[in-house]
C-alpha cells in the first residue's frame, strides 16, 4: 500500500487539489442562491 502511495503521490495531489475546488464551487453556489 505505501508503495502504491509513492508511486502516485502526485496523482493524490492533484485528486485533492480538483476535491477542494469542487468543495469551494459547491460552497459557492449555496452562497449564490
Amino acid at each position: 500500500m505505501p508503495l502504491y502511495l509513492n508511486q502516485d503521490r502526485g496523482s493524490s495531489i492533484v485528486s485533492l487539489t480538483v476535491m477542494s475546488f469542487l468543495a469551494i464551487s459547491f460552497k459557492n453556489s449555496l452562497l449564490d442562491s
